[in-house]
């Protein structure tokens, strides 16, 4: 059962694959005809760096934290660009993102496309590299150090063991507040610091696995004049609330009001905490992409009249809030895409409700539902990956046995599959022409 935005009820394996050639790059483009910006027939051929081959040129399962931390510093040198433009997007002026210098050039991927009414101009369109981390590169589960001489790691031996057996119990007492009181010295330690560094600014990199700010999406301001802005659509698989109370002023921007925003919303910090419509709504808008129709899902049951009672009057007749599970046919059928789907399918509203000519965002967060389903059929069939544009999946892969947050839902987990499946997922999707991101 989905809610209008007038309140009324309406229906509605593990394996490596050889890295292709660039000619069949070029082929995938062709065959998926995907254009690089909304409204154009133009191509977009997917670039990546070597900083993203080495995570798909071998199986990286089992390698997650070797690999990660022995990138860290080519990470530092790619995040620090993408955290400069994720702030300046945030500004009145909407300018287009500046180019990447020296040192993050060759580490960022790119799609290259031509430009819509100007004979021989190509764009290059940056994005941030694909990753096993699945996050910000500088924020994992993995233990700050190098591997050990067999090349792995080993958590259990982080833990500090205090040999209390061998001391007198006044020995024992002595030792356990002693270390019981740097404990607890450390932990204001780091408060304070953390503190200090919130509000001196600075980038939250190494803070909060929920960092947004080592993505970088499109930006349509400053685009050739020729190309007009396109009609903006954006699907929410796994919206939640549309807002969890009044919002601060030193945190609110417009169009949303302090009595309209969500407290959890700070794109100042690029964090994803709290619903996610007014977070997308605002980092498209500031990128000269404004929503004009959102349609999005929500599987726990909500009160309607509290759901819709912070949404903006503006907002109101573009978005569609469908208080249901998002259904679709299985694995093997949604690749084919041979079966009719049914109705409480999002590839099917996908299909009904978008043209090529438009830019589609799709954010795919639907812990336990039919993620792969249809992240697997956008991939596989060329009249979906035609119509999205940009599009955002929190694969819960098996994080090599360690606790990532969706360990501790077992049910979201998608057993079997390894960092090598997903980051080899999100590599078709973006040959295909899909700007493919890894959510949190």
């Amino acid at each position: 059962m989905a809610m209008d935005s007038a309140g009324e009820s309406s229906h509605s394996g593990g394996q490596l694959r050889k890295e292709p050639s660039q000619e069949e790059r070029l082929e995938v483009a062709r065959l998926h005809n995907k254009p690089a910006f909304g409204n154009s027939s133009r191509r977009a051929v997917y670039h990546p760096s070597s900083f993203e081959d080495v995570w798909s040129a071998g199986s990286r399962s089992g390698k997650i934290c070797e690999t990660a931390l022995r990138q860290r510093n080519e990470s530092a040198a790619w995040t620090h660009y993408t955290e400069a433009v994720f702030s300046k997007c945030h500004s009145k002026d909407r300018k287009p993102s500046a180019p990447p210098g020296r040192g993050a050039k060759h580490l960022l991927s790119a799609f290259e496309s031509a430009v819509t009414g100007v004979h021989g101009e190509r764009r290059r369109s940056w994005i941030e590299p694909l990753t096993g981390v699945a996050r910000h590169p500088l924020w994992s589960a993995c233990p700050d150090r190098a591997p050990d001489a067999r090349g792995g790691f080993d958590i259990r031996s982080e833990a500090r063991v205090a040999p209390l057996e061998t001391k007198t119990n006044f020995e024992s007492y002595t030792l356990k507040v002693a270390l019981n009181f740097v404990d607890t010295l450390f932990v204001v330690i780091v408060f304070i610091f953390k503190a200090f560094l919130f509000f001196a600014g600075a980038p939250p990199s190494q803070m909060n696995y929920d960092n947004l700010r080592y993505l970088l999406l499109e930006n349509r301001c400053g685009h050739h004049e020729s190309e007009e802005k396109p009609k903006v659509v954006f699907f929410d698989l796994g919206c939640t609330e549309f807002a969890k109370g009044p919002c601060p002023r030193r945190v609110c921007r417009e169009p949303w009001t302090p009595k309209f925003g969500t407290v959890k919303m700070d794109l100042s910090a690029g964090s994803a905490e709290g619903p996610s419509i007014p977070l997308f709504f605002n980092l498209y808008r500031d990128r000269c992409l404004e929503f004009d129709a959102i349609y999005a899902w929500e599987a726990k049951p909500m009160d309607a009249a509290r759901w819709w009672a912070p949404v903006p009057d503006f907002l109101r007749p573009k978005l569609h809030f469908f208080n249901q599970r998002v259904e679709e046919l299985s694995l093997e059928a949604s690749m084919k895409g041979e079966a009719e789907p049914p109705s409480g399918s999002f590839l099917r509203k996908l299909l009904e409700t978008t043209k090529e000519e438009d830019f589609v965002v799709v954010k795919i967060d639907i812990d336990g539902g039919p993620e792969l389903e249809i992240v697997e059929a956008i991939a596989a069939r060329p009249e979906l990956s035609r119509l999205v544009d940009e599009l955002f999946f929190e694969y819960h892969f098996e994080y090599d046995g360690l606790d990532f947050g969706w360990e501790k839902d077992p049910g979201a987990i998608q057993r079997g599959k390894t960092v090598d499946d997903a980051v080899g997922l999100l590599r078709r999707l973006r040959e295909a022409g899909v700007r493919s991101h890894f959510w949190i």
